[in-house]
């Protein structure tokens, strides 16, 4: 019995790299809907013949990838895609609306603040009529990225938890030259 030669140990790698790149891509847009529409909700949000062709092209891209043929992968992923834009382009058509984004809120000095996870869901955010503040987890990371010291003690300590933040002291040097011109300021009791 001959052994595969390194070439073609090669060629079936890049073939399982491509493989793997068109499934999660299908998996992402799948991710997506789930998260726009409810898991599970597009098709039925859809005429049945619709849902029913949905459901035949799923079939298709499952045996497709497990039968680990590159070329069905690649035939059947993109018509995968294609459906899931379609049931999405179907159900706004219809007058759909997609499920509010999961939110949480939490109160501050400055008033409400509720968080998304997505920046696309901010729009989505229902607000009861509430004044608020919107953030989704994309702008705390910029703001977490502007803060290395803090992002170096979360990595060296795992579980460790910010307790109390104060300004930093040219903040506080500006609050004190704002202060001095006040005739109270630096008075003795």
């Amino acid at each position: 019995m001959t052994s595969p030669s390194r070439s073609q140990n090669r060629i079936a790698t890049a073939h399982h790299q491509q493989q793997l790149a068109m499934i999660e891509a299908v998996d992402e847009v799948g991710r997506t809907m789930d998260d726009k529409w409810g898991v599970g909700r597009l098709p039925r949000l859809v005429d049945p013949l619709t849902a029913a062709r949905f459901a035949r092209q799923v079939e298709k891209f499952a045996q497709a990838c497990w039968g680990d043929v590159l070329g069905d992968v690649a035939a059947h992923a993109p018509a995968m895609v294609r459906a899931y834009q379609a049931l999405d382009q179907l159900a706004q058509d219809a007058g759909h609306q997609p499920i509010p984004p999961q939110q949480w809120e939490f109160e501050i000095p400055e008033g409400l603040v509720v968080l998304v996870r997505h920046t696309d869901e901010i729009a989505r955010v229902q607000t009861h009529g509430r004044q608020c503040q919107i953030w989704s987890l994309e702008e705390v990371a910029k703001i977490v990225r502007l803060h290395p010291l803090v992002v170096q003690v979360k990595t060296h300590f795992p579980g460790a938890t910010i307790e109390k933040t104060r300004p930093g002291r040219d903040v506080l040097q500006a609050r004190a030259d704002d202060l001095a011109s006040l005739p109270f300021w630096g008075a003795d009791p």
